[in-house]
């Protein structure tokens, strides 16, 4: 009798895909990301068009437009349709502007062109992060602090005491929206160089979460800038350099 035996890995294209840029004022990351969120609406659109209707013979998809308008380079992959989602039932990358940062990111996808990081710097800004392909939890860190020329008068730990109560509340982010591992850390700003509050969480949907985080940003007057990265050690706390959280809060 013969017995043969195989150890092998199979593809997996369930990756998520986030790219975060950053630019010198507010008002260009919002153009920017209005830009390419639409573009990237009109190229989900066009390429669902091509798998119902055959690549052959089809009109520049509008990425490639796109492209031609702005000088940039061609994206690598073996075609049109391989460095972008085509298994998720929204096909359609989710590109926001936060503060000073743009950033794009599906849930779903080995990669996305990189015309988008390109465009980035055409549009002066650079590219701080690229996560490509993770199979691990995404952390955001994201620091809050009150704008120098706000800051005469204020109360800054306070109000950075009641941005904390609104992220932490009954209808808050980190209570409705974060996964349960690892639980969400922070800690107030100690330093002149740190932020007036640090939080980081992880997301079931990381763009719906950070969209949360924004919008409470705002409401309080608070600045934010994101930093991401992707957790690889299953066993180690990804944000057990945020704990003991600080301050404490009730646990619900």
């Amino acid at each position: 009798m013969k017995v043969q035996v195989w150890n092998a890995f199979a593809s997996n294209n369930s990756g998520s895909y986030t790219l975060v840029g950053r630019f010198p004022d507010k008002t260009l990351a919002a153009d920017v990301a209005a830009e390419l969120a639409r573009v990237a609406a009109e190229h989900t659109t066009w390429m669902e068009e091509r798998r119902e209707k055959g690549w052959d013979g089809a009109p520049p998809s509008p990425l490639e437009l796109f492209m031609q308008r702005h000088g940039l380079n061609a994206p690598g992959g073996s075609g049109p349709e391989s460095d972008w989602p085509q298994y998720s039932e929204d096909n359609t990358p989710v590109v926001w502007a936060q503060g000073y940062q743009v950033l794009i990111h599906h849930g779903y996808t080995t990669s996305l062109p990189p015309a988008l990081g390109e465009f980035f710097y055409k549009r002066g800004g650079s590219v701080q992060t690229e996560l490509e392909h993770s199979h691990h939890p995404v952390v955001g860190v994201f620091d809050f602090w009150v704008d120098y020329q706000g800051r005469a008068g204020q109360d800054i730990p306070a109000r950075a005491l009641r941005l904390l109560d609104a992220l932490c509340g009954e209808d808050g982010p980190l209570t409705q929206l974060a996964a349960s591992e690892p639980l969400p850390a922070w800690r107030v700003g100690e330093h002149a160089h740190e932020g007036d509050l640090t939080v980081g969480a992880v997301f079931n949907d990381l763009a719906k979460g950070f969209a949360a985080v924004d919008r409470i940003a705002r409401e309080h007057g608070f600045e934010l800038r994101v930093r991401i990265f992707e957790t690889w050690n299953k066993t180690r706390d990804a944000l057990d350099f945020l704990r003991p959280c600080q301050p404490p809060r009730p646990t619900p």
